[in-house]
């Protein structure tokens, strides 16, 4: 499951295997042997992956679906940690950026016929 996680989060960031290495001094080959299962980094870099794409080493290692440690835990200390805004944050990182978009956007329709019915 790393590597299918690996691949997934590094192309949701828009990232080439080269740009993603040349983050952490690696070579496009070595990303590349950590996608395809050939080749399997220590845990340090584990860790360092998580941090860099804010996810949980579990998520990354195939051990949970959450991308979060605990419920209402944010690795963003600036986010609040209401389930509300938990939920849409993982929704973001969950759906390509095409259906995150299509989201909000119905989001914001509902958002707008609740605020009509105020009216």
């Amino acid at each position: 499951m790393f590597p299918k996680r690996l691949r997934e989060l590094r192309k949701r960031q828009g990232l080439t295997a080269k740009e993603f290495g040349s983050r952490f001094s690696l070579a496009e080959s070595t990303i590349s042997g950590y996608e395809t299962g050939a080749r399997k980094p220590d845990l340090e870099l584990i860790e360092k992956f998580a941090d860099y794409f804010e996810v949980s080493v579990d998520y990354l290692l195939g051990r949970s679906n959450s991308y979060i440690d605990q419920p209402g835990y944010s690795n963003d200390k600036n986010v609040s940690n209401e389930p509300e805004v938990q939920f849409i944050m993982r929704a973001k990182q969950e759906m390509s950026p095409k259906a995150y978009a299509k989201f909000l956007k119905l989001v914001e329709q509902a958002k707008e016929a609740f605020d009509d019915e105020e009216d």
